[in-house]
């Protein structure tokens, strides 16, 4: 659908100039706006609109929710990317829970064994 796509694109420009005016509660408007539809009518633009939205808010220093999955696993990386995480220790852990949300193996960590000897 030719005309989401379009306005899903002019939703996430917009946000970005809101954004580089220092308007950050209505940037985040238009980046949620933007992920909305993207659910609705354009599900391969998300990931986008997902670290859309995550990078303007981190802005305005709103943290979300991270949420489940593969969308929750971009928006910890996202909140990583925009420097939410000052404490080394903090990201660390934060990367780990992102990855555990996409990869069962993640959960293995802690159990694999040196057997090279």
């Amino acid at each position: 659908s030719g005309h989401e796509e379009w306005k899903i694109h002019n939703l996430r420009l917009h946000a970005l100039c809101l954004s580089d005016g220092e308007n950050h509660d209505d940037a985040l408007k238009a980046a949620s706006d933007a992920h909305e539809l993207c659910k609705a009518s354009a599900p391969s633009l998300a990931p986008l609109a997902v670290k859309l939205r995550t990078h303007v808010g981190s802005l305005s220093g709103k943290k979300e929710a991270e949420g489940d999955g593969v969308e929750g696993a971009i928006t910890t990386l996202q909140l990583a990317r925009s420097g939410m995480f000052s404490d080394p220790e903090a990201l660390k852990e934060a990367l780990m829970e992102a990855w555990k949300k996409v990869d069962p193996a993640a959960e293995l960590l802690g159990e694999a064994k040196d057997e090279s000897s």
